[in-house]
């Protein structure tokens, strides 16, 4: 699986967190990006992301929300604020489904691994399309 190792700048986005089944994701995740969407329609804001890890139980934290900036919105109830800290990061661009998104996380966590990075945060996915194809590009953090 192709990536590149590079050094990211710091970020801040609002999220609305859940944690759910992976089968859970195709009837939440729509609800929670609308959610989203509609609060971000109010206020400036910058790509639609979403903050994702795996609980040691197997289900996933999901967090989609929007790019901001530190200071300048008050996220409403039910939002917080995450900040994705400067540093190095694997940046992998998936063209294609979301839901073959699972399936790349594996790959890329393996092959991530396999040459010796250690992930050091959450990743993070950055929507960049919605068309026919979705591009949704990942940025991992690692040490």
């Amino acid at each position: 699986m192709d990536y590149d190792v590079v050094v990211v700048p710091e970020a801040t986005y609002a999220v609305t967190r859940r944690t759910i089944g992976f089968s859970d994701v195709p009837q939440v995740m729509p609800g929670l990006m609308e959610k989203v969407l509609g609060w971000a329609a109010t206020v400036p804001h910058g790509a639609v992301m979403c903050v994702s890890s795996v609980t040691p139980e197997g289900l996933l934290n999901i967090g989609p929300g929007v790019e901001v900036d530190a200071g300048a919105v008050e996220p409403p109830d039910g939002f917080e604020l995450v900040t994705r800290p400067a540093g190095r990061a694997v940046v992998h661009l998936h063209v294609g489904a979301y839901e073959a998104l699972p399936d790349v996380y594996r790959k890329l966590y393996d092959t991530m691994t396999r040459d010796g990075l250690e992930e050091a945060g959450e990743p993070i996915e950055i929507y960049e399309t919605h068309g026919p194809v979705p591009e949704t590009r990942i940025f991992w953090p690692v040490s």
